[in-house]
């Protein structure tokens, strides 16, 4: 049987300080060597740790070998086996470091020499017979001799930098944030534009009656009896044009709200609006303006369109004498009515506001976390402007609450 050979352990070199050589880790181990295991420990002050960080710092660290006789007697070849390793330890003054090691060249120190005949005469070597000299080179240099250095320190020379003090959060990091509310108005409804119209039209003639019948120092002009105030008034807005432009405004408003609810009849079966019920003889489906126009996908009936045609049901067909005509103006006349008398109950009997005195604790509680509740869903909605009115009124019934206060400032940060 043939024996298998053992593969040797590929060669790894080593890196040298003091040249521009490496060393072979296979030769280290297996190759003739000296080992001296020289291991010194010392106390070092703060005096003797500043001169080794500046030798470190500026790499002049330096290791001398010498060879000398026991006995103490004078050795002739003590110049020529005299040797300096230049050691570089500065990956010791990296912050947090406490060791480093490497292996470093011996070279010849600067007072390299060999004896001279001389020398050797009044100085015999140790035996009586002189050593073969190699040349003008030192015998480290030679054998290429390197020695293995480590230093350690018990503390490191440069400790690390301490960790820095978790920051104290500001309170826009403490604030989730929400992404950009849209800047584009949402568009006003009819009925909002009639509010808004009638409250303006209110404001006016609060402004001009108190023209004609208050004087400048607050007291009222004389006038006979309220009937004849309301005879100049009336008259003052006739010849002054004012009823003209109220009739107006108000007229383009109901115009606007009578287009927004035939609109809605495009979308929603007539017989939900109450205004007819019957159905389609073939599909028995509600009439509605988008099966009448062909909306669907089958098309549009043909007895359903000849229906509408003799009945006046499509919206540009709808006659105001028919009864469904006069059902779709009584509607609208009623929430119209209801529309301004609305609004002029808010404006002529506000709705007085609540104070902290008026709720128990017990109520306030239940109110406060209710208008909380309220003004996160305007929020979510992104109705800024509801949101902030649910939050005024927190604030109004409680103004000394901090955590009212705080809640106010949270939602307006992220409202923007």
């Amino acid at each position: 049987d043939a024996i298998l050979e053992e593969e040797e352990e590929p060669d790894v070199l080593l890196e040298l300080q003091g040249i521009n050589g490496k060393a072979s880790q296979k030769l280290e181990k297996e190759g003739r060597r000296l080992d001296i295991a020289l291991e010194h420990r010392a106390v070092m002050r703060k005096r003797a740790v500043d001169g080794l960080r500046k030798l470190l710092s500026e790499g002049k660290l330096e290791i001398e070998i010498s060879r000398t006789l026991r006995s103490g007697e004078p050795y002739v070849y003590e110049k020529k086996y005299k040797g300096v390793a230049k050691f570089d330890g500065g990956q010791l003054l990296s912050p947090g470091e406490t060791a480093t090691s490497a292996r470093v060249s011996v070279q010849g120190a600067p007072d390299f020499a060999l004896p001279t005949e001389e020398e050797l005469e009044a100085t015999p070597p140790p035996g009586g017979e002189p050593e073969a000299d190699e040349g003008e080179i030192s015998p480290y240099v030679a054998a290429d001799t390197y020695i293995m250095v480590a230093l350690r320190v018990k503390d490191p020379l440069n400790p690390k930098p301490k960790t820095p003090k978790m920051r104290i959060p500001e309170v826009r990091d403490l604030i989730s944030t929400h992404s950009p509310l849209d800047t584009t108005p949402k568009p006003r409804g009819a009925e909002t534009r009639l509010r808004e119209d009638c409250r303006a039209i209110v404001d006016t003639l609060a402004d001009e009656y108190r023209d004609m019948f208050m004087r400048d120092d607050g007291q009222a002009v004389q006038v006979e009896s309220s009937e004849d105030r309301r005879k100049q008034a009336v008259f003052s807005l006739n010849s002054s044009g004012r009823y003209y432009e109220f009739k107006e405004r108000v007229k383009n408003s109901i115009q606007r709200l009578v287009q927004e609810r035939l609109v809605k009849l495009q979308t929603t079966c007539y017989e939900d609006l109450e205004l007819i019920v019957t159905k389609c003889p073939e599909t028995h489906h509600p009439l509605t303006t988008g099966h009448v126009y062909g909306r669907y996908d089958k098309g549009p009936c043909k007895k359903c369109r000849q229906i509408v045609e003799d009945e006046g049901l499509a919206l540009d067909l709808l006659d105001s004498q028919s009864d469904h005509g006069k059902r779709f103006l009584a509607n609208l006349y009623v929430r119209v009515q209801e529309v301004l008398n609305s609004e002029l109950r808010n404006l002529f009997q506000p709705k007085q506001q609540m104070t902290r005195g008026v709720y128990t604790d017990t109520e306030l509680k239940k109110i406060l976390r209710d208008w909380f509740r309220l003004a996160e869903e305007a929020q979510i909605n992104r109705d800024v402007a509801l949101c902030e009115s649910h939050l005024n009124q927190r604030v109004t019934a409680s103004p000394h609450d901090a955590q009212l206060w705080y809640e106010f400032g949270k939602i307006a940060f992220q409202n923007g």
